[in-house]
């Protein structure tokens, strides 16, 4: 049986960013996602993530990009496709048509700067995908 990872997510930073017009990053929403990652009774410590969405798109639906955790965290038998699949989730569930942490419609042109949204919740994953 596989290791069972524990993701406890703490909270979301909603556009942490402020970049000038010009910046490559400007039409990018930039986030952070706050969480401690436990592997079997290993602890891991407290990450963090990028989540990036361009300004305007769908938020329930538009991809999202997922950086890498800081600090850095490698480990080849990692479930990386559950793990941003549970980033995401969390991320949507803060904001959007259905957020929690705040919630408007689809493109409504709003900007956010260092929102944050605190929403503790633990999930369980197996280590390996």
């Amino acid at each position: 049986m596989p290791q069972q990872v524990t993701l406890t997510l703490l909270r979301a930073v909603v556009d942490t960013q402020s970049a000038p017009p010009q910046s490559a990053n400007a039409n990018h929403m930039i986030s952070r996602v706050f969480f401690t990652l436990e592997i079997g009774d290993k602890q891991g410590g407290t990450f963090h993530v990028e989540v990036t969405q361009p300004r305007g798109s769908r938020y329930s639906e538009d991809p999202l990009e997922i950086g890498p955790m800081v600090p850095h965290f490698a480990d080849e038998k990692f479930n990386w496709d559950k793990f941003r699949e549970q980033i995401e989730k969390y991320y949507r569930q803060q904001v959007g048509p259905n957020g929690s942490g705040i919630r408007f419609g689809e493109n409504a042109g709003i900007v956010m700067r260092d929102c944050v949204f605190s929403n503790k919740q633990v999930v369980h994953f197996p280590m390996a995908g």
